[in-house]
């Protein structure tokens, strides 16, 4: 008997959700965008821009080389449901301590950290941030690219889970 109640339960809020988006015409649909903070002008930074390129889609993909502009990405407000992945190529302590000031803009953002070395205090710093990855920039991009590959790949069946999702609504 319950089994049942929460089964008309169920199929009433469906019906109440699809409703509920047919009068808003609107449809909240999730997608994927790589934001990358990269300073570096050098052949590691190239290197790094090198394997991003390579692993994600240039409409999902924005670079950016200065953190003023990087900062007014992550704080502009998105008619959609954005699944964010940040790569932030830190070149010291400075950029690090502004990011950390910044930190509440990355909440829902998957935050990949990449190093210039491997000070022990830039490694303190770097982990406040709470980043899903750390590395660092002489020696790891190549484990960055596999974890990125694997990032991406999640967050576009995600993508396509949040479409089929929107399809079963609007029918």
């Amino acid at each position: 008997m319950l089994y049942l109640c929460l089964f008309f339960f169920g199929m009433h809020f469906v019906l109440y959700m699809a409703e509920h988006f047919k009068n808003r015409n609107t449809m909240l649909r999730s997608f994927m965008k790589v934001v990358v903070y990269n300073p570096l002008t050098n052949k590691a930074g190239n290197h790094l821009d090198a394997v991003i390129v390579k692993v994600v889609k240039r409409k999902e993909l924005v670079i950016y080389r200065s953190f003023s502009t990087f900062l007014k990405r992550l704080s502009k407000p998105q008619g959609t449901i954005e699944e964010t992945i940040v790569v932030f190529a830190a070149r010291g302590f400075d950029d690090l301590e502004n990011m950390l000031n910044e930190r509440s803009r990355l909440f829902t953002a998957r935050l990949v950290l990449i190093l210039p070395d491997n000070d022990a205090r830039l490694v303190k710093i770097g982990h406040e941030l709470r980043p899903r990855f750390l590395t660092f920039i002489d020696n790891g991009i190549d484990q960055f690219g596999l974890v990125l590959e694997n990032m991406v790949r999640i967050a576009r069946l995600n993508e396509e889970i949040s479409e089929a999702r929107q399809n079963i609504v609007a029918q």
